[in-house]
């Protein structure tokens, strides 16, 4: 038996083309489902003690008795928005 090969003769962009339709085959279709990040608005004792309608006070013996959660930068502390909205939504 002889071995024979077939030897086509192609254009750069016949190639290129059929690279892409390999890729294409091989790629997860989810990786280009992409969404933005979305950030977390925090927010100041100040503007939760607005948002609830109460004294900083109150804010601060809510963090203190773990009804709200906090958190920390630095010596500063600042709490999640949505977090809040929930508390207040229950």
């Amino acid at each position: 038996m002889k071995n024979t090969s077939l030897l086509f003769i192609a254009l750069p962009q016949q190639f290129s083309g059929a690279i892409i339709v390999g890729v294409e085959c091989k790629v997860n279709p989810s990786v280009f489902d992409l969404q933005p990040k979305q950030f977390t608005q925090y927010v100041s004792p100040n503007e939760a003690a607005q948002l609830f309608n109460v004294d900083i006070k109150t804010i601060r013996n809510w963090s203190r008795r773990g009804k709200l959660k906090f958190y920390k930068y630095g010596a500063r502390i600042f709490y999640k928005l949505h977090e809040l909205i929930q508390v207040i939504t229950q």
